[in-house]
């Protein structure tokens, strides 16, 4: 009897314990999860399990209530569980995305799908999650996204992923995405990395595909390596990996300089010489053949010397400036003879200014070596001059820099994604269409079509037909790979001629003329400005009537607009020096010409530059030779007229290239807002632009058939009687 009371009692214990916990779990929150805690750290993940179980229901609205469902996830992965982990973890997301608890269950839950390897769902279920605009767990989900874009090779949606996940870190996560990045971004191919570059400009994730395509290069092609370099230091001064990639800064220069402290730029000279700090030399062809390069070098020199004295508080400790003039003659044997003069005298100038052809550079630059004399050439134009001899510089704006500028403008400003290029079949043509495909391509882009022409051709019509047959090839191409389903006729029949209503004659059908194409958004035309100004012409006469034309500095002369005429609008061109430019620039120009009654070129501002160059190390304390050559052969900038004069480490000073484009029969510098230059007016019947009809037999213009004669362009000007510069 005893016996069946006690089992009754325990039997009614156990019923009464059971609907406390069941009933009365809110009077004690929290305990079966303190336990199931306590069970999860011991390792009993099946008694943990039932614990948190048993608090999910006891308190369904409780406030940790996601983390217990995760703790839930969590023992169903320790116990070898995956589906029954994946229930729970899509639940918790889909009842909260505002707890750390929810953040840490994408990350599972973007884990066990990756393993399974069901990338489409994952994309889905974080899209679908990321629809909520969720903030505590927006990071893990974006995260799982990239990761499917990733696996799915969905490579330029996974950049975009990449880009959006780390503006959304705070700055002590981003380093792991980078690294995930870096690691993605070594096994895509040169064209994708050019893509993220052109894509991203100045932001994570261009920054890292710079620096791996500079890694594949250094070998490979060391120039474009280093412009590339050039290019991710100006992009990014401050990124963790620039200070590996900038060369060391020049030691400062004390007064007098310590002869034990060797420069490692520039080998030491082999002669130890006294210098004049405040003279500087130029050696000019001031007579001769070639009186007036010398000329307008030595007037260039002039006003920046003069400018320099000038100044109301020139820097403490700087002498005044003084220029001493040699003339060279023809530089053939009299510029080496002016040298060795120079040389067998003391002091030495701290810099000479000159020479100014590039086979007088080659005989100086060893002789000037010898002694730790700098010579600072503003005219020779050889390519990789500066590069062969450690004193040599030059002033000037290099070819890759105007071609890079004129891409840059044409893909960022104008939007233009289809290039072509029309260039002459010489050295000069090859050189610079090798130069626009190498900056098209480091911006992810391929050249639509191509032509060359012989040199002094006036009709470019088989050249032109054989771009627009590429063109329409790459378009076939296109359609192609990408498919469309043409939209249905339009089911409105056309309206009469208004005139045939009113029983007046219809007018007169347009002449024969090549189809219209819009596909070419710009066209590469490196040579003369009047070959330029007819190409330009015929371009538009054969249909390419909405591309921007890119001009080399060589067509910056009044033949590109009297052969260009209205099309020339179209145009523009990349120049070293335009008075238009800037405030300082327009300031030297009239300068210049109330001294010596005509504008300034380029020349004369090169020598200008030259002279701002050596000024710049002199306020820095140089007062030598070698110093000179040491300050200038560390990458540095410096004030120049149109802007920043960029010293880079092979001896070149480079000029910021202008874009020039025409206005009013007139080159002036491109402004900034693009939509003051040209108003789009589409052709009008047959009308010419000077208002007669076009003959029924139209032909492109040559020299000999004015483009008058052409059915009217895109662009309409005041052709008002304005002269020419």
């Amino acid at each position: 009897m005893a016996t069946s009371v006690s089992r009754s009692l325990v039997l009614r214990s156990s019923i009464w314990l059971v609907s406390l916990l069941l009933w009365g779990g809110a009077a004690a929150p929290g305990w079966a999860a303190g336990e199931g805690d306590r069970l999860f750290a011991a390792g009993d993940y099946a008694a943990a399990l039932a614990a948190y179980a048993q608090e999910v229901a006891a308190n369904p609205q409780a406030a940790d209530r996601p983390t217990t469902l995760l703790q839930m996830a969590r023992c169903h992965l320790r116990l070898h569980r995956p589906w029954l982990a994946e229930v729970r973890l899509r639940r918790l997301l889909n009842e909260d995305l505002e707890t750390d608890a929810a953040a840490t269950a994408a990350t599972l839950l973007d884990q066990l799908l990756v393993e399974q390897r069901r990338w489409e769902e994952a994309l889905q279920i974080a899209d679908t999650l990321l629809g909520h605009q969720p903030v505590r767990a927006r990071p893990r989900l974006l995260a799982m996204r990239t990761h499917a874009l990733i696996a799915l090779d969905r490579h330029e949606e996974a950049a975009r992923a990449f880009a959006t996940l780390y503006r959304t870190l705070p700055a002590d996560q981003r380093p792991a995405v980078e690294e995930v990045a870096q690691r993605w971004l070594a096994a895509r191919p040169d064209s994708f990395l050019r893509s993220v570059i052109g894509a991203f400009d100045a932001s994570f994730p261009a920054d890292y595909a710079l620096l791996m395509l500079i890694e594949r290069l250094r070998d490979g092609d060391p120039n474009l390596a280093r412009r590339l370099t050039n290019q991710f230091l100006a992009t990014f001064p401050g990124h963790p990996r620039a200070a590996a990639l900038r060369p060391p800064p020049p030691p400062p220069v004390a007064a007098p300089v310590v002869a034990a402290a060797p420069v490692a730029v520039v080998p030491p000279p082999a002669v130890v010489r006294s210098y004049d700090a405040g003279r500087i030399d130029l050696l000019a062809p001031t007579t001769g053949p070639l009186a007036a390069i010398g000329n307008a070098l030595f007037q260039g020199a002039t006003l920046a010397v003069e400018a320099y004295n000038a100044q109301r508080q020139p820097p403490p400790g700087s002498p005044p400036v003084t220029l001493t003039l040699h003339d060279t003659g023809d530089e053939a044997v009299q510029a080496e003879a002016t040298l060795r003069n120079l040389l067998g005298r003391d002091p030495l100038p701290v810099a000479v200014i000159g020479p100014a052809t590039s086979p007088a550079c080659r005989r100086l630059a060893p002789l000037a070596a010898a002694v730790g004399l700098p010579l600072i050439t503003p005219s020779a134009a050889a390519p990789d001059l500066p590069l062969d001899y450690p004193y040599l510089f030059r002033v000037g704006m290099s070819d890759e820099a105007q071609v890079a500028r004129l891409v840059d403008h044409a893909v960022r400003a104008r939007g233009a994604r289809r290039l072509a290029c029309l260039y002459p079949n010489n050295a000069y043509g090859n050189h610079f269409r090798d130069l626009f495909v190498e900056q098209a391509r480091c911006l992810g882009l391929g050249l639509v079509a191509q032509a060359n022409y012989p040199p002094g051709a006036v009709d470019f019509g088989g050249p032109i037909r054989s771009l627009l047959a590429q063109e329409e090839a790459a378009n076939a191409r296109l359609v192609a790979e990408r498919p469309f389903v043409a939209a249905p006729p339009d089911p409105v029949a056309p309206l009469p001629w208004p005139a045939e209503s009113a029983g007046l004659p219809a007018p007169p059908p347009r002449p024969n003329r090549p189809r219209q194409i819009s596909g070419i958004d710009a066209v590469f035309l490196p040579g003369p400005a009047a070959t330029v100004g007819l190409a330009m012409a015929q371009l538009s006469y054969y249909g390419v009537e909405e591309a921007v034309w890119l001009a080399t500095e060589e067509a910056a002369a009044p033949e590109l607009i009297e052969r260009g005429e209205r099309f020339a609008r179209a145009a523009v061109i990349a120049t070293g020096f335009s008075p238009t430019a800037s405030q300082g620039a327009a300031a030297f120009a009239t300068t210049y010409r109330s001294r010596y009654g005509h504008d300034p070129d380029r020349l004369a501002f090169q020598a200008y530059q030259a002279v701002q160059v050596v000024v710049a190390g002199l306020a820095q304390g140089v007062r030598s030779g070698p110093d000179l050559a040491a300050f200038l052969g560390h990458s540095l900038t410096v004030d120049g007229l149109t802007g920043p004069l960029s010293v880079e480490p092979g001896g070149e000073i480079a000029t910021p290239p202008v874009l020039l484009t025409v206005r009013i029969r007139r080159l002036v510098a491109l402004p900034d807002d693009l939509s003051e230059i040209t108003t789009w007016t589409p052709p009008t019947g047959s009308e010419t632009a000077g208002g007669a009809r076009a003959t029924d037999e139209a032909t492109p213009p040559t020299p000999a058939t004015n483009p008058e004669g052409m059915a009217p362009g895109r662009f309409q000007e005041d052709r008002s009687e304005i002269p020419i510069p």
